[in-house]
């Protein structure tokens, strides 16, 4: 008798525990991640919803991801104003790479994760520029010159005309995958640097005068068939007061 006794007050006790964390459980909030889909060339949009706010209004919400499964939401944390109901975000993502993601939503009492969603995203696709180019060609300032002397190596393409005139070396982060590049004044890059769509673009001319193309252009690369070409279109570099345009195809 007493041992039923005993069982009974366990299960009274655990009824007591269970109903609390029910209880408590019901003021957070409940959240879900809805999607992630690519952007650009180097961006993701992220997509999650409360869809409860439980027993308090909705502090803030936010995403996090990470290249491993966790149940960890610090690494790569985004917060954003609380909301009830949808809520996204742009974040910069490498290609051909497979995140982790969830969602979480906060109000006074705590805070609720959604579970975790398992993503790649995918490579660009190939990509030209928007004006006709001839084949391994650089106009410069209006000069037309043929690139004969091509060579790509440890992320740098360089290419120069017969006569050497002119040269165009354009640095790249990583190994030229397909996508669209912003140009940037800066070179050698800064440590850890996470955004892999940038260039740096030097134009030489006659062997001895180099200037740097300025920041914010388009360089367009497309992969296909085992050959890479670098496109652009009106970049701009400056010498004094003067701005030059630049455009070209490279192929290697």
């Amino acid at each position: 008798m007493k041992k039923i006794g005993k069982y009974l007050k366990a299960l009274f006790v655990l009824g007591i525990l269970v109903s609390c964390n029910k209880k408590y459980s019901e003021t957070l909030p409940v959240v879900q991640f809805n999607s992630v889909v690519p952007f650009g060339n180097d961006s993701a949009i992220l997509t999650g919803t409360v869809l409860s706010k439980g027993k308090d209004d909705i502090q803030y919400v936010g995403f996090s991801y990470s290249n491993q499964p966790t149940t960890d939401i610090l690494p790569n944390q985004i917060l954003l104003n609380g909301t009830n109901g949808t809520f996204s975000c742009s974040v910069f993502m490498h290609r051909d790479s497979t995140y982790y993601f969830r969602s979480f939503a906060a109000n006074s009492f705590g805070y609720a994760v959604s579970p975790s969603i398992k993503y790649t995203i995918p490579n660009a696709a190939p990509d030209s520029a928007p004006c006709q180019l001839n084949a391994n060609t650089v106009i410069d300032n209006g000069v037309h010159f043929t690139m004969t002397y091509i060579n790509y190596a440890g992320g740098n393409l360089n290419a120069s005309d017969n006569a050497g005139f002119e040269n165009v070396t354009i640095y790249f982060k990583t190994s030229p995958v397909n996508g669209i590049f912003s140009t940037v004044t800066t070179y050698p890059f800064p440590m850890g640097d996470p955004n892999l769509y940038e260039v740096s673009i030097s134009v030489t001319q006659n062997s001895f005068t180099t200037y740097v193309v300025n920041a914010g252009g388009s360089v367009y690369v497309g992969l296909n068939n085992g050959k890479t070409t670098v496109s652009f279109c009106s970049l701009t570099y400056t010498v004094g007061s003067y701005t030059y345009n630049i455009s070209g195809k490279i192929s290697f």
